[in-house]
């Protein structure tokens, strides 16, 4: 069953909250339906024979948690069905599935404990790849994730973190990967408004070998780092990081900076990311570089609109796909009706361009869309969660 990593796994969550007694909590089940419609301008996303349609998404989803100052605990699922006008083959019940259940747990006055886990299914590869966007054509693809941590403050001015990520990914039954990362930061106030980080990552990734169908390529990437995080006001930070990255067959960068600008209506956000990784459906190791931009704003308490722009690169050692790229925009704007309804539009663009076997493709898509989402009851404001 599809949903069966993220239910089980959302049954112990719930199980803890049992055990704990906290002096203020509160708990929520929201539930949700959406109704949209479409208009695809490359609906199997290939770069030859491209075709429109106009597509109708339900998409039923339900939010559920529990909160206080000691435990929190969250969990979520929705699924959209579609409908398509020209080419109703691609219609289909399950066409995204997504499942997460998160905790957060307060040990003691130093120790905190966190669990995070998501299953996503897709029948684009490409919404599977979210930092790259990159992927083409139409197959079932799944990837599921959890990823365990612990907290631990040794001062007012220093805190360690310790944590372990799980990834599974699967394309049909062409290529399946697997994931395992251990995770160690340390963290050192130096001012009010600045602090090192240093750290380091150990990352196995396995693949299959579809000639045999064995688990049998595997790369190790070794990540050692130190970053800086500084509060140049109250409304603007700067997160950087920066180490080498090793792995068996080379020696490359590993790089993360993020920049962040709240203001009164909303906030900006500027980042760059560049590290090994693995794509869904892809066996082997790519160099990811990514940067990204996000700008929200909230013009009445009622109206909101969201903007984002990304260029990502892959750059492949496979020898039959080579270097791609993947450039992306989209611009979505939110009316809430009342508590309970919304009104979304959005307008998405994409082009993602790459060779295969010295042929040169482009797959350009736009995606236009109107939804109508219901919820009830309406959530209640949260418990704050005591550090």
């Amino acid at each position: 069953m599809t949903i069966r990593f993220s239910t089980s796994v959302t049954s112990g969550l719930f199980g803890i909250a049992v055990l704990a007694s906290p002096v203020q909590a509160t708990t929520f089940v929201v539930p949700s339906f959406a109704i949209g419609v479409l208009t695809d301008d490359n609906v199997f996303i290939t770069a030859d024979n491209r075709q429109k349609d106009v597509i109708t998404r339900l998409s039923p989803g339900l939010t559920a948690g529990y909160e206080s100052e000691r435990l929190q605990l969250g969990a979520s699922y929705s699924q959209d069905i579609e409908s398509y006008r020209d080419n109703p083959d691609l219609d289909a019940t399950d066409m995204r599935r997504y499942a997460s259940a998160d905790l957060l747990y307060r040990l003691s006055e130093l120790v905190v404990f966190s669990v995070d886990a998501v299953h996503t299914e897709s029948r684009i590869p490409a919404e599977l790849n979210v930092s790259s966007g990159a992927g083409e054509g139409r197959i079932q693809g799944q990837r599921s994730s959890i990823n365990p941590a612990l907290s631990y403050r040794f001062s007012e001015r220093s805190s360690a973190r310790i944590d372990y990520t799980h990834t599974r990914d699967r394309l049909a039954d062409e290529a399946e990967g697997e994931t395992n990362a251990l995770n160690v930061e340390y963290e050192h106030v130096l001012t009010p408004n600045s602090q090192m980080t240093y750290g380091y990552t150990y990352t196995h990734f396995a693949f299959d070998n579809l000639m045999v169908g064995t688990m049998d390529q595997n790369e190790a990437v070794h990540t050692p780092r130190i970053g800086i995080v500084h509060n140049f006001s109250a409304f603007t930070t700067l997160s950087a990081q920066a180490g080498p990255s090793y792995s068996e067959d080379e020696v490359g960068a590993n790089v993360a900076i993020l920049l962040q600008r709240r203001y009164s209506n909303g906030q900006f956000t500027f980042g760059f990311d560049r590290s090994a990784a693995s794509l869904v459906g892809e066996p082997g190791l790519v160099e990811l570089n990514v940067v990204n931009a996000t700008m929200s704003h909230d013009f009445t308490n009622r109206f909101s609109v969201n903007i984002t722009a990304s260029y990502s690169e892959v750059l492949r050692k496979d020898i039959v796909l080579s270097d791609a790229d993947v450039a992306r925009a989209s611009v979505g704007a939110r009316y809430r009706i009342n508590d309970y309804t919304a009104v979304d539009a959005s307008f998405s663009h994409s082009n993602q361009h790459t060779t295969l076997l010295d042929r040169k493709r482009s797959i350009p898509r736009n995606v236009a869309m109107l939804t109508l989402t219901f919820s009830y009851p309406r959530r209640s404001e949260p418990v704050a969660f005591a550090r």
